[in-house]
């Protein structure tokens, strides 16, 4: 009767004898692909040449259960790119998403700890590279090079490389707490005006094309951000003579080739949204609409999408030595935030900027009001007879 084929990933009777006076171990292993092979390691003694070959199959054994391209000599560098490709492969994130990654992994973590091998990998190793890159470089980089090393990883878990996520267990990147800058409502007025009047034609005197009032009375009237103001084309505009609406359900992106992509939704399921305009944003809309050569409302000069960072160009630009240097269209969106908020609620900002929870427009985009309790009657000591 034929002996039974050994399991994959598991070995033979280890023999040790000597080759050309060298103390040598042997044992059988069967492959991930069901071929045995034969695997051999030396010593300077006979106990030795066992001692290695058993740390050999070890090894081997993982691999063997990771069916992975990775082994332990991988380098963190190659987890990466591994990840990188699984992501693109399973459409995960955005292509600005992986973008930014492949940027952080190619300049921070590549240089710091990428050529480290997974075997080698350890707590101590990947908490102080990113507690260095918080020091050298920011909160902002070392929290997002902490997230691609705890997806990497977590995918070295998953190939059977490494059995705990080594990442996972650095210490977590500290965020900044931040106040929202909301600009009152009297000066984006004020702010609105100097753009109606930077973008009159009698004040025009180079080929450059007026639309950053237009765009902002939109900032105004949606709360939107840049990137989904820029993509909107005017299949997205709705109008019925009397009322107009936007419907926000693309956004603009910047690909791993670094060109100008409109993506067909938005930064989250929660941003999909259809916005009716107050009746002053729509009408000059409809003025806009008279005058459109192509399907973009805000297109470039020669017909394609603007850039978000040519239009920041633009806006510094036409704010140069006035008191709103400083300003940014986001400050827009807060303000937009914070007016629908205190005249019909939290649950309406949150709808109408598209986020996810009230939490985030809480945090980020209201300016926030704090009832301290009520402690008149203490105060009044200081006025008592």
């Amino acid at each position: 009767m034929a002996r039974p084929p050994l399991t994959i990933g598991t070995y033979g009777k280890i023999t040790r004898k000597k080759v050309n006076g060298k103390p040598t171990a042997f044992a059988r292993f069967r492959d991930v692909d069901g071929r045995t092979r034969s695997v051999q390691r030396i010593g300077r003694t006979l106990a030795e040449a066992e001692h290695n070959i058993k740390a050999a199959l070890v090894d081997r054994k993982i691999e063997a259960d990771s069916q992975s391209a990775l082994s332990l000599d991988s380098t963190i560098n190659d987890l990466i790119a591994e990840w990188l490709q699984e992501s693109r492969d399973a459409g995960k994130y955005a292509p600005a998403s992986l973008r930014t990654y492949k940027l952080r992994a190619d300049h921070l973590i590549s240089p710091g700890i990428g050529g480290i091998r997974i075997r080698e990998s350890t707590v101590p190793k990947l908490d102080r590279f990113v507690k260095l890159t918080i020091k050298n470089h920011g909160t902002g980089s070392a929290a997002t090079c902490r997230t691609i090393l705890v997806n990497a990883f977590d995918m070295a878990v998953r190939h059977g490389l490494t059995d705990s996520n080594l990442a996972r267990s650095t210490a977590t990147v500290p965020k900044k707490a931040t106040t929202p800058d909301v600009v009152d409502v009297d000066k984006i007025k004020r702010l609105l005006e100097h753009l109606k009047r930077y973008d009159d034609p009698a004040n025009i005197k180079t080929r450059r094309i007026p639309y950053l009032y237009v765009l902002n009375v939109l900032y105004v009237a949606t709360g939107a951000r840049t990137a989904e103001l820029l993509a909107l084309h005017w299949t997205d505009v709705e109008d019925d003579g009397t009322d107009m609406w936007v419907s926000i359900a693309a956004t603009l992106t910047v690909g791993e080739d670094n060109k100008l992509v409109r993506q067909p939704r938005t930064k989250s399921d929660s941003g999909m949204r259809r916005l009716k305009l107050p009746a002053y944003a729509a009408n000059l809309l409809r003025g806009l609409r008279l005058d459109a050569y192509n399907r973009i409302v805000f297109p470039s000069s020669v017909g394609t999408h603007r850039w978000p960072h040519n239009m920041r160009d633009d806006w510094r630009t036409a704010i140069k030595d006035t008191e709103f240097v400083g300003i940014t269209p986001t400050a827009f969106r807060k303000a937009v935030a914070t007016v629908i908020r205190d005249e019909i609620g939290i649950e309406a900002a949150r709808d109408q900027l598209g986020h996810s929870s009230e939490e985030v427009t809480k945090k980020h985009y209201v300016k926030r009001l704090h009832d301290a309790p009520d402690s008149t009657a203490a105060l009044d000591l200081f006025f008592a007879e």
